[in-house]
């Protein structure tokens, strides 16, 4: 009896000692796997802090960029003023310039500079005086702007002569732009291509020791009452001080600890702000921003207190509960976690194949013009506009002249790539509220809808056959080609898609036989009508040749 009962004694011993051990061996699985959990939840929380501060910063540099694009926009409705108007005066400049510069906080100045020659320079210079600008007559200035001398004598020149704001900028009428160091490389780029550029970033001579600034000229080439040239006659400048067109990012430190803006369009980059070179955050995100000619890159770090204020307590509750909780609830948390990132991956493989599906129905994967399929939903959508807001509607039928030759020679793949490039073209002369759809080969149909007369289908259509008559650059050679354009106007709801294709398939066809390179516009053919003898809307002849 003493034997048997050492012998449940010691089972019993050892029995303890062996739960014990699971007990063990169980709490350090579950602390592993608390610990384990813990790290993994503070690396997604950390994750998801990145994404919605690289959310923010995105925001941030769209805005930038929109800021920029609205500068560009602003110097096309200078350019629309000197077109338009019969005798700019400096007065008429002025006014122009208050009413529209309060909504462009970021510009600082919008400058005109006509092109002088030497000969004209008395008269001009005569004229800043007698406004009491410009003592010195046209001059020149250092690359710091901190000191100005008297232009010498050269063939040309291109002085600031309304410079606005006046208050704040008078101090530039008469600097000559085109021998600036850091205004001269864009302006002679600017009167070679003909196109908007944009400078480095500079001291202006208004402030010398203030925030760096950029310059984005447009040049012009008819000025009022003086015959449109093929040279640049002057440029219109904007002043772009960046520093207060990112003074909002500037102030939010909640947001944002270091703000760096670099100029990269060449090596070394340049600092625009701050003024000084500083290396790169290792939480840095940066965005590219596009000015005409240059690149900018904004870098954008998170503070300290965002980051306080995006941290969670979830991963520390995370840790406390799955100490008091089994192996097996952490594997239920694995596997929902798990089967949670797996329907999200599903869920954005769908919107992706739809959005495929979408495009694959309604637009050509080879140019991603509209098809036939979108093009017939827009004419039904024009035809009611029509009848709601007035209008008319024209539609018509563009042919490559030469196309097949191309296809033949050069193969199929170059003919590819020009249909291609042709249809970006086509696209940027059209208006946002016309349509161009490719139905098929080198055929595409032109849908003009809201017109008002007959000359705005003759400018759009002029505009698409010197566009496509422009030479186009490929691998194997430039390519010169032509189109031949058939449009019937006006067209609207008593026909359907296909009657007025074929009238304008018709009509594209005489322009062809006319010689290649032209437009033919006629009038539609209706039951019960003549052919070609239909009145047409106000403002329209009826069919003619151009």
């Amino acid at each position: 009896m003493q034997h048997t009962g050492r012998v449940t004694l010691n089972s019993l011993l050892i029995r303890k000692h062996s739960q014990g051990i699971i007990l063990v061996v169980i709490a350090m699985l579950g602390i592993y796997l608390s610990f384990d959990a813990y790290s993994r939840s503070m690396a997604f929380h950390a994750q998801l802090r990145h994404k919605e501060f690289e959310r923010l910063a995105q925001v941030q540099a769209l805005r930038a960029q929109q800021f920029i694009d609205n500068a560009r926009e602003l110097l096309n409705a200078f350019k629309g003023l000197f077109t338009a108007s019969e005798e700019l005066t400096r007065e008429e400049y002025h006014r122009f310039v208050t009413s529209v510069i309060g909504s462009y906080p970021e510009v600082i100045a919008v400058h005109w500079a006509p092109r002088v020659s030497h000969d004209q320079r008395p008269r001009v210079e005569a004229e800043l005086a007698t406004r009491g600008l410009a003592p010195l007559g046209i001059f020149d200035t250092t690359e710091t702007a901190d000191s100005v001398v008297r232009a010498p004598a050269r063939e040309e020149y291109f002085p600031i002569l309304f410079a606005e704001p006046q208050e704040f900028n008078h101090a530039v009428a008469g600097l000559d732009t085109l021998q600036r160091p850091h205004n001269a490389p864009a302006v002679r780029q600017v009167i070679r291509l003909g196109h908007q550029l944009s400078s480095a970033p500079f001291h202006i001579v208004q402030d010398p020791d203030g925030p760096l600034t950029v310059a984005i000229y447009q040049p012009i080439y008819a000025l009022p009452g003086v015959p449109v040239s093929k040279e640049v006659m002057g440029l219109v400048i904007l002043m772009l001080q960046p520093e207060v067109l990112l003074r909002d990012l500037i102030k939010d430190e909640e947001f944002n600890s270091r703000l760096r803006l670099l100029d990269v369009t060449e090596e070394p980059a340049q600092p625009i702000y701050p003024d000084v070179l500083l290396p790169a955050a290792p939480d840095e995100l940066s965005f590219q921003l596009e000015l005409p000619g240059r690149r900018w890159q904004l870098s954008l770090s998170p503070s300290e207190q965002f980051l306080a204020t995006h941290s969670s307590w979830q991963p520390l509750w995370l840790l406390t509960s799955s100490l008091l909780l089994t192996v097996v609830l952490m594997a239920f948390i694995t596997k929902s976690l798990h089967d949670a990132r797996a329907l999200s991956h599903t869920n954005a493989q769908l919107l992706l194949r739809q959005k495929e599906l979408d495009t694959l129905a309604y637009y050509d994967h080879l140019t991603g013009l509209p098809n036939r399929s979108l093009l017939a939903d827009r004419v039904k959508q024009a035809f009611h506009s029509d009848q709601r807001q007035g209008g008319f509607s024209a539609l018509g039928i563009l042919d490559l002249d030469g196309f097949k030759e191309v296809n033949d020679s050069l193969g199929h793949q170059a003919g590819d790539e020009l249909l291609a490039r042709l249809s970006r073209r086509m696209l940027r002369v059209l208006r946002a509220t016309d349509t161009i759809a490719r139905i098929g080969g080198d055929e595409f149909v032109i849908l003009l809808q809201g017109l008002r007369s007959r000359e705005m289908a003759e400018q759009s259509l002029q505009r698409l056959l010197d566009e496509i008559a422009r030479p186009v650059t490929l691998e194997r050679g430039h390519i010169i080609l032509s189109a031949s354009i058939g449009m019937v106007l006006p067209c609207n709801a008593e026909l359907g898609l296909e009657s007025w294709l074929a009238q304008a398939d018709s009509a594209m066809y005489r322009a062809k036989h006319a010689g290649k390179g032209h437009y033919v516009i006629v009038a539609p053919a209706i039951a019960g009508t003549a052919s070609n003898e239909s009145t047409p809307p106000t403002g329209i002849t009826p069919a003619n040749t151009s």
